[in-house]
C-alpha cells in the first residue's frame, strides 16, 4: 500500500511544483538609514557611504545611490584615498572582517588584509601609502583592539599600540606623523596620540581633557589647534 502511494505523492508534488508562480523581483527605494557612515571625497562633489551592508555612492548635492560592493559584503566604513581613485573599508569575509578597497565606480575591488581578525575602521595617511586601522590580531587569545598601520607599497603591517585597553578609531595628523585615537585606557573612553619623531622611539600619550572637551570622547580629529575630539561612536 505503502509502495502504491509514492508514485501519487510525486505526481501532486510535481503538479504543484509547475502551477507555482515565478518569483518576481521587488524595487524599493530608500531615502535615508541609521548607523551610517558617510565620506565626502577629497574634491568635495561625491558622497560614499555603507547602507544595508553595500558600500554607495551619490553625488553630494543629491541624487540616486549606486551600490559599488555586492550583497554579501557586510561593507562598513568607507574611506576616500587623497586621490579620489579608491574607496576603501572594512568587511566580513572568510571568517573575520578585513580591510578592503574599491574604485568609486566600482571596478577592481580587492582584498587589503587576511586571517581571523576583525580589522577595523581604516583611515588613509595624507600621502595615500599608509591605512591606520583597529585590529584584535595583536592578542590571539584575548580581545582587546589595538592601532596597526599596513604599507600599501609592501603590504607590511605594524603595531602601533599595545594595551589591555580599546584603542580605536585612528586619525592622521596633517603631516602623517601622528595619529590620534580613541581609548578607553585609564579612567574610560579618551583621546590618546601616538608620535615618532626623528631619532627617538615612539611613544603615545593621553591628550590633557580641556582637549578633549568632555569626558567620553569616542574619536577624534584634527584642526588648527592641537586636537579636537568628537563623541562620533566607534562601534
Amino acid at each position: 500500500m505503502i509502495l502504491r502511494l509514492v508514485p501519487l505523492v510525486l505526481a501532486l508534488l510535481a503538479a504543484t511544483a509547475g502551477a507555482a508562480a515565478p518569483p518576481k523581483p521587488v524595487t524599493i527605494t530608500v531615502d535615508e538609514g541609521t548607523s551610517m557612515s558617510v565620506a565626502v571625497s577629497p574634491d568635495g562633489r561625491m558622497l560614499a557611504m555603507d547602507l544595508q551592508g553595500s558600500i554607495w555612492v551619490m553625488p553630494a548635492t543629491g541624487g540616486p545611490a549606486k551600490r559599488i560592493t555586492d550583497l554579501f559584503n557586510d561593507a562598513h566604513q568607507p574611506v576616500w584615498s587623497p586621490d579620489a581613485k579608491t574607496i576603501a573599508f572594512f568587511a566580513y569575509r572568510d571568517g573575520g572582517y578585513d580591510l578592503w578597497a574599491v574604485a568609486p565606480d566600482g571596478t577592481g575591488q580587492h582584498q587589503l588584509t587576511r586571517g581571523t581578525f576583525d580589522d577595523r575602521e581604516p583611515a588613509f595617511s595624507h600621502d595615500g601609502t599608509r591605512i591606520a586601522f583597529s585590529s584584535d590580531r595583536g592578542n590571539p587569545l584575548g580581545s582587546d583592539y589595538n592601532i596597526f598601520v599596513l604599507d600599501l607599497r609592501s603590504g607590511d603591517i605594524r603595531q602601533l599600540t599595545s594595551n589591555p585597553a580599546e584603542d580605536v578609531m585612528p586619525s592622521w595628523s596633517p603631516d602623517d606623523r601622528q595619529i590620534a585615537f580613541a581609548s578607553t585606557r585609564e579612567d574610560g573612553h579618551g583621546i590618546w596620540g601616538w608620535m615618532r619623531r626623528a631619532g627617538r622611539s615612539a611613544s603615545w600619550r593621553r591628550l590633557p581633557r580641556a582637549s578633549t572637551r568632555q569626558a567620553g570622547a569616542r574619536a577624534a580629529r584634527w584642526s588648527r589647534t592641537p586636537w579636537t575630539a568628537t563623541r562620533a561612536g566607534w562601534k
